[in-house]
């Protein structure tokens, strides 16, 4: 199915029946996508919840490019390593552990968000949908192999280790989602050009209607959508998924934060 940046609703995203039916019991469920602990956090998050449909911010293209590409990147990215951390005089085990090539890591391997879902999905049978579009994410991985360089790796070994935690980034995020969204933030860029909005607005548009879109086919009586946290954020310049669907905050959940109850 060709992907779109509208909704097959495309008048009205959200019609008042659909406000008071699936959309209204979608929860969604905010994450740090370099969350170390993330994979045991919603594992444990779905079995208590039970949804009977998932969607994952994933792209088709990303899914793909993973599944067929995934292991010769990380080779790449292993052999690679070795002659870096051999420049930069780091040993091999030192150099792996670096929070920056660990992120980068997981940057390459499928989110440990679709792994947890997929897992569950196919326990329970439940349904599961990607919820992304394809064009941003080949724009986002058509710079990885450059990344993957040796001459990029030195670099990255050479930054300090020093890495946002993830729990200092969920506890940001909570900040973010709960209060005025005009506070600086060490999370966001303080400025972006003017193309960068646009493809993120239509971005948050396309994925709004996607969700839409399968909600209104199955009708799930306990939706949940699995997200990085920005996408719950509110009062910015871009509307985001959980204005243009009209989520309340109460049915928007931070992982960290449903892993401590």
């Amino acid at each position: 199915m060709k992907e779109t940046f509208r909704s097959r609703r495309q008048d009205s995203l959200v019609s008042k029946e659909e406000e008071d039916g699936s959309v209204s019991r979608l929860v969604l469920l905010g994450t740090v996508h370099h969350d170390p602990k993330g994979y045991r956090r919603i594992d444990r998050f779905l079995c208590a919840f039970r949804p009977d449909l998932i969607l994952v911010e994933l792209s088709p293209f990303g899914f793909l490019f993973r599944k067929r590409s995934g292991k010769n990147l990380r080779r790449s990215l292993l052999s690679n390593l070795r002659t870096a951390a051999l420049r930069s005089k780091i040993e091999w085990k030192q150099a792996l552990k670096h929070p920056r090539i660990a992120a980068l890591h997981r940057q390459i391997s499928l989110p440990f968000e679709y792994r947890a879902a997929g897992e569950y999905a196919v326990r329970f049978g439940v349904p599961l949908f990607l919820a992304d579009h394809s064009r941003f994410s080949c724009r986002s991985i058509a710079s990885w192999p450059e990344m993957l360089t040796v001459e990029n790796l030195e670099i990255l070994l050479s930054l300090p280790t020093a890495y946002p935690s993830s729990d200092s980034l969920y506890r940001e995020a909570a900040r973010r989602i709960r209060e005025d969204v005009s506070l600086p933030s060490a999370c966001r860029p303080t400025a972006a050009c003017s193309i960068d909005r646009r493809r993120w607005k239509m971005r948050e548009t396309f994925l709004a209607g996607k969700i839409l879109d399968v909600l209104h086919d199955f009708q799930p009586a306990s939706p949940l959508h699995i997200c990085g946290w920005r996408h719950m954020m509110s009062r910015g310049d871009i509307p985001t998924v959980r204005e243009i669907l009209g989520i309340h905050l109460n049915r928007c959940i931070l992982l960290d934060e449903a892993d401590r109850t």
